[in-house]
């Protein structure tokens, strides 16, 4: 388990920029039935973030400078951004349980990869219910499936206290895709420098 938390906090660390496909499967409050999407995905450290949602009720939700724009059609919500939002946990599904004492955590494997699940315990449900909307953006419960291999997050399945429950399937992505080039291009430059001499 610890090695799982280990690998995706690296990941987090890490990732400069990330682009991705990813199936989404969610349900905000309030509503019964669970609505799937595709989206799209453009995170540049430390905190921008653009999703493209698509799909019967397509919309565009960006994250940057301490804000949250979502656009519908025409229309356009900010909101600042909550001190319990993070953009890797809350918007992409991706935490390392932050304060992972207030959750009972379990390991397991699925194949390859591992699995990581954490949820929090009904005496802790019960403190938050004194203050439901400042605790609104709180996890109580995350699933990560990770390639060990690869250092990639496959898919992972969270619930808010606000009850958001939302489920994202990677099926695509590229990290550190530009800096990746840069650096190829740099090398080149280099050997072609070294080819005059």
């Amino acid at each position: 388990m610890n090695e799982t938390i280990a690998i995706i906090k690296k990941f987090e660390k890490s990732t400069k920029t990330l682009s991705a496909n990813i199936s989404i499967r969610q349900k905000v409050a309030g509503v019964t039935d669970f609505v799937n999407q595709d989206c799209h995905i453009e995170y540049q450290k430390p905190g921008y973030l653009k999703m493209n949602f698509k799909g019967l009720y397509p919309y565009t939700v960006i994250v940057s400078n301490g804000e949250v724009h979502t656009t519908i059609e025409n229309e356009e919500d900010i909101r600042p951004l909550s001190p319990d939002e993070n953009i890797f946990e809350h918007f992409l599904g991706i935490g390392y349980f932050k304060d992972i004492k207030k959750y009972n955590m379990r390991f397991r494997t699925e194949g390859d990869l591992y699995i990581l699940k954490g949820e929090m315990p009904i005496k802790y449900l019960f403190s938050m219910q004194k203050d439901v909307i400042a605790n609104a953006y709180k996890t109580i419960f995350m699933e990560i499936w990770l390639n060990p291999i690869t250092g990639k997050i496959e898919k992972s399945h969270v619930k808010s206290f606000g009850g958001r429950d939302i489920t994202y399937t990677y099926r695509e992505q590229w990290i550190n895709k530009k800096e990746k080039k840069k650096k190829r291009r740099q090398k080149d430059v280099s050997q072609k420098n070294e080819n005059k001499l």
